[in-house]
């Protein structure tokens, strides 16, 4: 074929593999279909051969031998089409035609001299190998052969004991029987993602002679060596970059790089891709080096340097198509986060922990990566990318060397090593990879930068158990193949628990409810109805939502929807309510009017919200307040501002906060928190103009659900002055199967000779009269009211307890509604018609609640507050007497801000080591519950467990009353808890722990089991507010704390490293040796601080026996402000005496109270909303401000500083 028809027929090829790789492009894009693509690439014309192969598959493969055992087939190819390397295809495109099995290398026209090599290992033949070429070795079964030569990870070379003759032979037909030497790593499968393999080792090869070669032949292979292994840099460059198309490579390239005989040329078939079924020679090299047989030649070197400068000349010329690699960096970098198009690609340098949506979908997107991950060998000054700056890639060296802090990337098949991961490591066959698993713990995992030739191991349970979780991941996505980086293994355990809840828990856990969405959700999983269907009541004053899911109802018949209005009243009727249990159904919520249907009807869309866990579809009501707080930390103020709107929605058109919105749950609510909700979300969108309105809609619905729920009979106790938990309802509770109280109900079925079920209905509907069912039941609602069912705190006796944590909150809701009154309203708020209740005031002013306040306060102090034992109590409101069970709930009134100072240094001296365990605070005391047996089972809500709730309401009451060590402390138990099991049990993230056991807390024993650890795989929701809680504690421990939590470190060892560094160091030898710490537990000290005039500064004094108020600072002088709404400011502090003292737990008589912060000059603000002042103490970050006047952690913590406002 003459040069210039040669060059045309390039060409056209050239075309031809650009308009294939163009269509395959397009069904990546999903613009044309699989089957679209095969009929179009049907129609295409093969490519025309340049000139005669150099028989590279001419020669038809050998035939074992009749009689003998069938060779092994060769490994499937994973990615036969060309596809730049990209090694993460989408199942659905499966459209590569399936190879044959390769052909062994060709032969030669005259056998090689053998060499005298030393034997690098003994094999026995398995198979029968025909030899059709000079240079082949032929084998029969059981020939015991010597290993002299190791070309390739395909072909050996070698003698036969039998014949005497030595020749290539594949590594495939033997098995080696006796080890002389170093053999290669076992041959990864072919996976054609042109990162290559590694260099042909040109010194194990002859001389092509058969002689030993002499010191000058020698100094001249090493030379040859390196400028062949430069030239296969050099060509794998060509391929990896797409500079050149893989089937166009000049095989001089490849010839040159071995000085040896002709039949070497055997080694460099391993560089060619599969897919290739002949090698041509390139028009532009084929007149220079017209046979193989030039490597023999004495003019080697200079053909040699003529191939590498054309092979730069080439790279130059295509150098606009380079694409450089994307970073190995393990780091979190803005650089990272850069994307190659605002539009459709993904970063070049993806954040290795980027979220799974991203990391699985968008990064591993077909043709959506850089072509290639492999580094140029050519100049870095061309390899420019758009506009954007180029940072030159580390020189390219042998595959996976790493120097430094780089991280590896894995190649990983993701079926396949799925399930060779659990057959070895998931020995108890639960899907999960946990310390109670009993396999090697470890694995190897093929490199990416070899092609998965290079393999390492991957060791330990957290390794494995995170691998196993990012194949889970991967196979969701729709990934085959993927590149894995090994820093998502062994990442930091806190920082993977905190990334993994905020990318991928708070997503997963959140919820809307519309027409798109309604059949699923409307369905309840509690309805045991005979006929079981999506279901939405309305309520009266929401025609517009009626309205919506009628049309919806109209336009999905299939669907099956039932629309039902709620009457009126409906959530003060018990019977109705009653009633409503035979078709249970949803409870509409908020909704956002968007844009009209085509044919001009209204439409709506529901309003984000999180649920507690994955199985749930309902808007829940403390919950959601919990999972507030780590929301905000995550920034995630679009999912809490709705919530917050559910809620007014609800008070507005069903008289409360819901314990959950459906038809059941009419009669009940559960804990309030929605002031401190909205106060902590209205600080995050202050800055918008709708910002204040939002804030005035939630204190009416506040205002209106204290009035109307808290306030109002049967649930305010006027004897006592404080409420209870006390709902409404008639009969078994609906939502719990009845068989939940068969122990309960079955002897009363037998006192009336009924069957069980004829029994419950007959006792629901009053048919039959059981007093103490009544009184059962009715405690019973109240405990699943209080949020914490069960416990036998409240057992039997709910309902008459007015309870430390209610009336904690509704002091909370007195406070907040004054304050914000005051500081936002002009200290007049206006009561709109429709949240105005009959007999209230048209207009609210900040007075009247602080009174209240003040009132509760008082009341709390008289009949909960236990000095001897230095803790609240619940008070029996029908005993008149204290219940003394001991619960952690005595500090929600820390949280609240509703003791005293001393009162709070009192329960930290004396409560708290009785709560204290090794995984946080205990819920109640071993004391208090009692024993525990098959009679009479462990409550969840009492010891051992621990609950998230009482974990975040404690903290923040101890930041607020200044006792930080404490608070830290109590976060770091909790955190190193939830870490340890997350460690160790394949990432598991529950609803309750048992705080005291060490080895695996999230295994509880109690009536209703444990939430979020049934997964297989991966946990991919883990639990509302324990999400929450590891969030919002991460904000309160410092940096050296978080280190240590990353290493997985237990309390009582970081203490004792801390302290022994302490003792190294004494950082309070300048301090004056009389202070001491105003929340050091000691005996109760009193110091009078005097109330001057409005400046209300009180300035330290010189050191005397009178105490003063200091600070751990080298400020010289320690400065209290106390700010109040009225004219003229007072510090007063919280104490029975006429005249207010404020007192601090001193150790001896004469000691000095200091507050101990690290700024140079941090004031301590008291504030007080009415003539009981509070003092609180303000602390910077880490640690952020706790203020008396809010249960927030500081900004940080999204607290809204009112009293500045007021």
């Amino acid at each position: 074929m003459a040069p210039a028809e040669e060059m045309y027929t390039a060409m056209v090829n050239r075309s031809i593999r650009t308009i294939k790789a163009e269509l395959e492009y397009l069904c990546d894009a999903s613009v044309v279909s699989p089957q679209t693509l095969n009929d179009l690439l049907s129609k295409i014309p093969p490519q025309t051969a340049l000139h005669a192969p150099l028989s590279v598959g001419a020669v038809p493969s050998a035939s074992p031998a009749v009689g003998a055992p069938q060779p092994p087939g060769e490994p499937f190819n994973l990615n036969h089409t060309q596809n730049n390397g990209h090694h993460n295809e989408r199942s659905d495109h499966v459209y590569n035609p399936t190879p044959s099995p390769q052909p062994p290398p060709p032969a030669y026209n005259s056998p090689a001299p053998a060499a005298n090599w030393p034997a690098l290992c003994t094999a026995t033949a398995l198979y029968a190998y025909t030899s059709t070429d000079a240079g082949d070795l032929e084998l029969q079964p059981n020939d015991h052969i010597t290993v002299t030569e190791y070309m390739n990870a395909e072909w050996w070379k070698g003698r036969s004991s039998r014949t005497g003759q030595e020749g290539i032979f594949p590594r495939s037909y033997v098995k080696v029987t006796d080890e002389k030497g170093a053999q290669p790593s076992p041959a990864a499968p072919n996976y054609n993602n042109n990162y290559g393999n590694a260099p042909l080792e040109t010194s194990q090869m002859g001389n092509g002679e058969g002689k030993v070669p002499g010191k000058g032949q020698e100094m001249g292979k090493k030379f040859g060596k390196k400028l062949g292994n430069a030239a296969i840099f050099g060509a794998g460059a060509t391929i990896g970059s797409n500079i050149m198309p893989a089937n166009c490579l000049p095989a001089c390239f490849f010839m040159c790089c071995a000085p040896a005989p002709a039949h070497r040329l055997r080694c460099a078939s391993a560089y060619l891709p599969a897919s290739s079924p002949k090698l041509y020679i390139h028009p532009l090299l084929r007149d220079n080096f017209p046979s193989a047989a030039f490597v023999n030649t004495s003019s080697f070197f200079l053909q040699l340097f003529s191939i590498l400068v054309i092979n730069l000349l080439l790279v130059s010329r295509r150098q606009p198509y380079l694409t450089s690699s994307r970073s190995m960096s393990s780091q979190h970098s803005d650089a990272s986060r850069t994307t190659h198009s605002e539009s459709q690609h993904a970063p070049l340098e993806l954040d290795p922990y980027a979220a799974p949506s991203v990391y699985y979908g968008v990064s591993h997107s077909n043709r959506k990566m850089a072509k290639s991950r492999t580094y140029s060998a050519v100049d870095p000054g061309f390899n420019k990318v758009g506009e954007k700056p180029f940072k030159a890639p580390a020189r390219r060296t042998s595959a996976d060397v790493h120097s430094g802090n780089v991280q590896r990337r894995y190649l990983i098949d993701v079926d396949d090593t799925l399930k060779t991961l659990l057959a070895r490591e998931d020995t108890d066959h639960n899907i999960q990879i946990t310390i109670e698993d009993s396999g090697p713990k470890t694995l190897e995992l093929g490199t990416a930068s070899s092609g998965g030739y290079k393999r390492f191991d991957v060791r330990g349970n957290y390794m494995l158990s995170n691998l196993l979780q990012e194949l889970t991941l991967a196979k969701k996505y729709g990934r085959r193949q993927i590149v894995l980086d090994e820093s998502r293994l062994n990442e930091n355990p806190v920082n993977r628990m905190a990334r993994l809840i905020k990318d991928q828990f708070w997503p997963n856990l959140t919820r809307r409810i519309d027409g798109s969405n309604i059949a699923a959700v409307g369905r309840d999983p509690k309805d045991w109805t005979s006929d079981p269907r999506p279901r939405i009541y309305i309520p009266p004053g929401a025609p517009e939502q009626h309205a919506y899911y009628t049309r919806i109802a109209r336009e999905h018949p299939s669907m099956r929807l039932d629309v039902q209005w709620l009457k009126e009243g409906a959530a003060d009727d018990d019977e109705y309510v009653r009633d409503l249990n035979s078709a249970p159904g949803l409870l509409a919520i908020e909704m956002e009017q968007v844009e009209d249907t085509p044919e001009g009807e209204p439409d709506f869309k529901g309003l984000p919200f999180v649920v507690p866990g994955g199985r749930f579809n309902e808007l829940y009501g403390w919950d959601s307040y919990m999972e507030t707080l780590g929301l905000l930390v995550c920034d995630r103020v679009d999912l809490c501002e709705p919530m917050v709107k559910h809620f007014c929605f609800c008070i507005r058109h069903y008289g409360k906060i819901l314990n959950a919105n459906r038809s059941y749950y009419l009669r009940r609510s559960q804990p309030p928190f929605l002031t401190d909700m909205a106060l902590r979300v209205y600080d995050r969108i202050k800055h918008r103009p709708d910002s204040l309105e939002f804030l005035r809609r939630a204190m009416l619905a506040a205002i209106k659900d204290y009035y109307s729920t808290w306030m109002s009979k049967p649930r305010y106790d006027p004897e006592s002055g404080l409420s209870r938990y006390v709902p409404g309802g008639l009969g078994v509770p609906p939502e719990t199967e009845a068989t939940h109280f068969v122990h309960v109900l079955t002897p009363y079925a037998k006192k009336h000779n009924m069957t069980f079920n004829d029994f419950v209905h007959a006792y629901n509907y009053g048919h039959v009269f059981e007093p103490e069912l009544d009184e059962y039941f009715l405690h019973d609602r109240a405990v699943r009211e209080s949020g914490h069912d069960t416990s036998y705190r409240l057992e039997k006796v709910a309902a008459h307890l007015a309870t430390v944590d209610l009336n904690s909150c509704l002091y909370k809701y007195e406070v907040d509604i004054a304050r914000t009154i005051r500081a936002f309203f002009g200290d007049k708020l206006q009561i709109p018609e429709e949240w105005r209740l009959p007999g209230h005031p048209e207009f609210e002013v900040s007075s009247v609640w602080d009174r209240r306040a003040k009132k509760r306060r008082q009341l709390m102090d008289k009949l909960m507050w236990d000095e001897e034992e230095g803790m609240f109590f619940d008070y029996n409101t029908v005993k008149k007497e204290q219940t003394g069970y001991e619960s952690a709930t005595t500090f929600w009134a820390m949280w609240a801000g509703a003791c005293t100072p001393r009162q709070a240094a009192v329960m930290v001296q004396k409560a708290l080591p009785k709560f204290e365990v090794h995984g946080g605070l205990v819920s109640g005391t071993e004391k208090s519950r009692g024993p525990v047996g098959v009679h009479r089972p462990n409550r969840q809500w009492d010891y051992p467990f621990g609950w998230a709730p009482q974990q975040i309401l404690a903290w923040t009451g101890f930041l607020r009353y200044g006792f930080e060590e404490e608070a830290q402390r109590l976060c770091y138990r909790w955190i190193y808890m939830c870490t340890k099991a997350f460690v160790d049990f394949n990432g598991v993230v529950v609803e309750k722990y048992d705080v005291t056991r060490q080895v695996d807390p999230h295994k509880v024993e109690a009536e209703y089991g444990n939430q979020g650890g049934d997964f297989k795989g991966v946990a991919t929701e883990g639990f509302g507010w324990v999400n929450a809680s590891y969030c919002y504690a991460l904000q309160i421990v410092n940096a050296h704390m978080k280190r240590a939590l990353g290493a997985v470190t237990p309390w009582d060892t970081f203490k004792k490293m801390t302290e022994a560094a302490e003792d190294a160091v004494d950082f309070r030898e300048n301090l004056h040796t009389q202070q001491v710490q105003a929340h050091t537990p000691a005996p109760v000290q009193q110091v009078q601080a005097p109330t001057p005039a409005p400046a209300q500064q009180i300035q330290a004094h010189a050191p005397a026996p009178v105490q003063q108020v200091q600070a751990h600072d080298p400020a010289p002088a320690q400065q209290i402000q106390a700010h109040a709404p009225a004219p003229v400011q007072q510090v007063q502090a919280q104490t029975p005496a006429p005249a207010q003292q404020v007192q601090a737990q001193t150790p001896a008589p004469a000691q000095q109270v200091q507050a101990q912060t690290p700024a140079p000059a941090q004031q301590v603000q008291a504030q007080t909303p009415a003539p009981a002042q509070q003092v609180q103490v303000q602390t910077p970050a880490p640690v952020q401000s706790a203020e008396a006047h809010h249960a927030g952690v500081g900004n940080a913590h999204n607290d809204v500083n009112l009293g500045t406002k007021a």
